[in-house]
């Protein structure tokens, strides 16, 4: 997976997560707390392993094994904060969010999406008709349930179970 800036994540087969690059393009180093590899130039994050990855602008994400959440990068917005009630089984993420899916096959979002580029113009996950929890901390599309889903900067994808 790819970080903007210099820096790269990477998942093994046995679900250590390991990274290079300098860290810096998210600001603080995404990377503190993290160990270096034999030659220095790379770092994994010991004692923890994970079930998948996703990159987006300025963070990143990663479930463990137990559907929880974790993340890195940029967090002003609150891309990382994924509703720690939930369980997902897969995550996705776009320029200042992130959505997931949950174990049940619902779809999360939280964070505040960045506005498109020389526009006043900005989605939200209110905007496109998103059921609010938790006073509008995390949203939800109520009713269907989905199988795959994908972030970009500025959209949302998902496949609903209906095929």
């Amino acid at each position: 997976m790819h970080l903007v800036g210099t820096d790269d994540l990477a998942l093994s087969e046995d679900g250590v997560l390991f990274g290079w690059g300098n860290g810096s393009a998210q600001g603080p180093d995404i990377f503190a707390g993290w160990a270096a590899t034999a030659d220095a130039k790379n770092f994994y994050l010991p004692g923890q392993t994970f079930t998948m990855i996703a990159a987006g602008n300025a963070h990143a994400l990663a479930v463990r094994p137990d559907g929880t959440v974790a993340g890195w990068g940029d967090n002003s917005g609150g891309a990382l904060d994924a509703p720690p009630h939930i369980r997902f089984k897969a995550v996705s993420a776009g320029w200042g969010f992130s959505i997931g899916l949950s174990v049940d096959g619902t779809l999360w979002g939280w964070g505040k999406p960045f506005a498109l580029p020389n526009t006043t113009d900005a989605w939200t996950f209110a905007s496109e008709g998103w059921t609010p929890y938790d006073n509008g901390k995390y949203y939800y599309v109520a009713g269907d349930r989905f199988k795959s889903i994908a972030a970009g900067a500025f959209h949302v994808m998902a496949l609903t179970n209906a095929f």
